[in-house]
């Protein structure tokens, strides 16, 4: 990019008036002035906008409201009415004064909507700020979701149904295992009631030996050991205690399905 593409793109960007009004961060008021001291063309933007504001300002003044005017009025007297005594002099001194006293609660009260411009310029990028990390989260969401129904609608995804037999009614879970993709898992459709010391624990068995798999308590979903999945020969569901065991309670099992890899 050359030095007057740079230029161009720096004054088409805002910056510059964003800076005169004061809306800028530090960093950018660095970058602005940066950029004015070393940019003849810059600098001369710079300062028609300088006297493009004064002007608005002067076209645009706002009276200060008559309660501000009271105000300042009523302080200034509190402390120097009773000089006026001295002489009509320092009468007409004081009607001067009063004047510009009046004149600067306007330029007060004109900086300070410039000052609530400002915080709502500030709250407006916050609030931008918050609403991008909400679409950010969103969109990581919406990615999360697309690979899980890609994965369980995978023609290579094997399906594996589990429902609770007369002392687990109502229970019902799904198992799910990829064998290309080397990833399981288990989906909670319900859950029958147990009481506080018991959990539901799913195992597989490989080649006559129950091992754990997970204990399956109040979530959806949980992820499984595809290792596991690919030696396993069923899988079986059994009533521990809660947290679950280490070994199987096999004359508590409620739930088995077979399963038949296919690599």
């Amino acid at each position: 990019m050359t030095e007057q593409q740079n230029i161009q793109e720096f004054l088409d960007s805002g910056l510059l008036e964003q800076y005169v009004i004061g809306a800028t961060t530090v960093a950018e008021s660095q970058q602005v002035e940066h950029m004015i001291a070393d940019h003849e063309e810059i600098d001369f933007a710079y300062q028609k906008l300088q006297e493009e504001l004064y002007t608005y300002s002067q076209l645009h003044s706002v009276e200060p409201p008559e309660d501000v005017k009271a105000e300042m009025t009523a302080r200034y007297l509190d402390q120097k009415v009773h000089k006026s005594a001295q002489g009509s002099a320092n009468r007409w001194n004081i009607a001067a004064i009063l004047i510009a006293l009046i004149g600067l609660a306007g330029v007060w009260y004109s900086q300070t909507q410039v000052q609530d411009l400002q915080q709502e310029v500030t709250s407006a990028r916050k609030n931008n700020t918050q609403l991008n990390n909400q679409i950010n989260e969103l969109e990581n969401k919406q990615t999360e979701l697309e690979t899980s129904m890609a994965f369980l609608r995978s023609p290579q995804t094997q399906k594996y149904v589990l429902e609770g037999n007369q002392r687990a009614k109502g229970l019902q879970v799904m198992a799910f295992y990829n064998p290309t993709q080397e990833k399981a898992r288990l989906e909670i459709d319900k859950l029958a009631q147990l009481d506080q010391d018991h959990d539901f624990q799913l195992w597989a068995d490989v080649e006559g030996e129950m091992i754990s798999l997970a204990v399956i308590q109040n979530v959806q979903s949980v992820e499984l050991d595809p290792k596991i999945l690919q030696q396993a020969a069923s899988l079986n569901i059994t009533i521990e205690k809660a947290g679950g065991s280490d070994h199987a309670t096999v004359e508590n099992l409620v739930a088995a399905v077979p399963v038949l890899v296919r690599s």
